[in-house]
């Protein structure tokens, strides 16, 4: 009886830790709301830098906008009347990353040819100066070109990941634009860990690679319940390794543990705060704020970070204690 209601005890605390983590994180802002000095056109993309300033890649202004923290504006470059025959003019951007240069890459999102004079990666101060273009487009898949270059990440080492949606590949570049290698992936937006881990959000989930290009897990299917997907755009980690997901056709945010545990999820369909329309990027700060760019609803939203776990015991392995 005594080990019953122990059980019990501990099933119930497992519970309620289970309950705090499914609440959604508070809205602490949005940015782009009626009256805002900065208001957008389906932003696809976000991503901070080590400052906590932020980038928007706001695809229907055909512009790329640097923000503080706090959503003011920093700098802008591109836009309907920027000159489309320069290689540093922006067209299509969607997939943004943040070096430890205070370099911004910009993955100009080409889905055909014949190709624009902007492809593949253009690399920026993060005021908007130019500094370099990287890659050409082109239907077949040598080191280099691109045809749907997607998103880009940076990892620990300084190495550039980009994914190509036209070309169904991921490739490795070093910080200098120099070519490394390639991995096939029917990828979208890219991540990389403080581990140096890879991770891509497919079409119907979420792979997991090392750095060599093995792939160590993935999770996901089809669907709208816990772990499945539908077109997921947009995914980020954390400092722990976990793993942000936006869930864009569900019009939700999943958050998952490094081997692809379910951890929470929130979001409907909507526009008040704290919904989404067809959320499309996610970043996550060091403070463990959540950035989402609601793409359908013009604006960013900001969240608090998620719960912190206490450090007790799970409840499998307490349970296996007292078997």
């Amino acid at each position: 009886m005594v080990r019953r209601a122990l059980l019990l005890s501990v099933a119930f605390v497992a519970v309620l830790h289970a309950s705090a983590l499914a609440q959604a994180p508070p809205v602490l802002a949005i940015w782009g709301q009626a009256g805002d000095p900065v208001q957008y056109a389906h932003p696809v993309e976000i991503c901070l830098d080590v400052a906590g300033n932020a980038y928007v890649s706001d695809v229907a202004n055909a512009r790329v906008l640097a923000l503080t923290n706090s959503g003011g504006l920093i700098a802008q470059w591109g836009g309907p009347g920027a000159d489309r025959s320069q290689p540093w003019s922006i067209t299509g951007p969607k997939g943004l990353a943040a070096d430890a240069n205070g370099h911004l890459l910009v993955a100009e999102w080409t889905t055909s040819a014949p190709c624009p004079t902007q492809t593949g990666l253009q690399e920026f101060t993060v005021t908007g100066g130019y500094i370099a273009s990287w890659g050409a487009c082109g239907n077949t898949a040598g080191p280099g070109v691109f045809l749907g270059a997607f998103g880009v990440a940076v990892g620990p080492d300084g190495r550039v990941y980009v994914t190509d949606t036209g070309l169904q590949r991921l490739q490795v570049f070093a910080s200098d634009g120099s070519y490394i290698t390639q991995w096939p992936v029917k990828g979208g937006d890219v991540a990389v860990d403080a581990f140096d881990n890879v991770i891509v959000a497919t079409g119907g989930g979420v792979w997991k690679f090392n750095d060599a290009g093995v792939a160590i897990a993935s999770w996901g299917s089809a669907g709208t319940g816990p772990g499945q997907f539908n077109m997921p755009y947009g995914v980020a980690t954390d400092a722990a390794g976990n793993v942000y997901v936006a869930d864009t056709y569900n019009d939700r945010v999943q958050v998952f543990t490094g081997t692809g545990a379910f951890v929470t999820q929130w979001g409907s369909a909507g526009s008040a705060p704290g919904q989404f329309d067809r959320p499309m990027g996610i970043a996550v700060g060091r403070d463990g704020r959540i950035y989402v760019a609601d793409t359908w609803n013009n604006r960013i939203q900001v969240f608090g970070a998620l719960p912190t776990p206490t450090k007790s015991e799970s409840w499998g392995k307490l349970k296996a204690m007292y078997r």
